[in-house]
C-alpha cells in the first residue's frame, strides 16, 4: 500500500512492515516499521493504511497499528463472524470514512468503522462473489471495485453512517 509518498510492504515471513520513502523518480532505503520484527504477523494476508495501519490477518482478526504501536481494534455488532476473509481497504483517513472487509466465505463485503464498529454488509445474488480475491477503492468518486470470479465489479459506495453527506443519500 502507499500513503504520503511511501510505499508500505507487508512482509509475513519476518513479521515486519517495510517502509519505502520517495527519494528522487523513485525510492530510498527500505526502512523497519516497528523496532521489533516480531510484531505477530506471521498469519497477515492483506493491509490497509489511512494513517494508521491496519492488517488483515487469516483468522479474520484484524491488528491495527499508529507510530509502530499496536491500538486496540475490536469487531463490533457483526452480524456473523468473518468466514474466509481474504482482502481490505480503507477509505477515509484513521479516524473517519470505513475499512472494507472482503468475505469470500460469506460472499460479501462488510463495512466496519474505524473503531470496528459493523456498519452495512454488500451481499450480491448466490456465487457472484463466491471467489472473491480483492478490493480497491477510487476515492474521489467512491467507486469500489471488487474482482471476483475473474470479474472486475465497480459500485458506488453508499455514504458512512454519522458522515454530513449521509443526510443527502437516499
Amino acid at each position: 500500500d502507499a500513503y504520503e509518498g511511501r510505499l508500505y510492504v507487508l512482509d509475513v515471513k519476518e513479521e515486519m512492515i517495510w517502509r519505502l520513502p520517495p527519494a528522487g523518480s523513485g525510492f530510498g532505503n527500505v526502512e523497519g516499521y516497528f523496532e521489533d520484527s516480531r510484531s505477530g504477523l506471521s498469519s497477515g494476508i492483506d493491509m490497509t493504511i489511512d494513517g494508521a495501519i491496519s492488517v488483515l490477518m487469516s483468522d479474520g482478526q484484524i491488528a491495527r497499528f499508529f507510530g509502530g504501536e499496536r491500538q486496540p481494534f475490536e469487531f463490533q455488532a457483526l452480524p456473523q463472524p468473518l468466514v474466509r476473509p481474504v482482502a481490505m481497504v480503507n477509505e477515509g483517513d484513521a479516524e473517519q470514512g470505513a475499512l472494507y472487509l472482503a468475505d469470500a466465505g460469506a460472499e460479501s463485503i462488510v463495512a466496519l468503522d474505524k473503531s470496528g464498529r459493523f456498519l452495512y454488509q454488500i451481499k450480491a445474488e448466490p456465487g457472484l462473489l463466491a471467489d472473491l480475491e480483492d478490493l480497491a477503492i477510487e476515492k474521489t468518486s467512491r467507486t469500489l471495485y471488487v474482482l471476483a470470479n475473474d470479474t472486475l465489479y465497480a459500485m458506488a459506495l453508499p455514504p458512512v453512517p454519522g458522515t454530513p453527506e449521509m443526510s443527502e443519500w437516499p
